[in-house]
């Protein structure tokens, strides 16, 4: 009889030791799947804002480049007119 006390109890323990070992490895496993989801979500975000961070700073570096020319073709006005004033001034000369 004792022996078979001792057989249930351990069977017992054999039982409820499985059920913990389910419970917590669905568990983890769900956690595993939110963790998962959560890291692609903010990878998602990432490149997001890693393409506009691109976006805005093409738009910057054309605006930077339109500016850039139209101070080089203010230049070059002033040193045309300087070359045709300088012309004028040679042929009256």
């Amino acid at each position: 009889m004792e022996k078979r006390v001792q057989a249930d109890h351990e069977l017992i323990q054999q039982i409820l030791h499985n059920s913990i070992e389910n419970m917590l490895g669905g568990r983890l496993e769900k956690i595993r799947i939110e963790d998962r989801q959560q890291l692609e979500e903010m990878r998602k975000v990432v490149v997001t804002s890693n393409e506009a961070l691109r976006a805005d700073l093409l738009e910057k570096a054309v605006t930077a480049n339109n500016e850039l020319v139209h101070s080089e073709l203010a230049e070059l006005r002033i040193l045309v007119k300087e070359l045709h004033r300088l012309a004028y001034v040679n042929r009256n000369d």
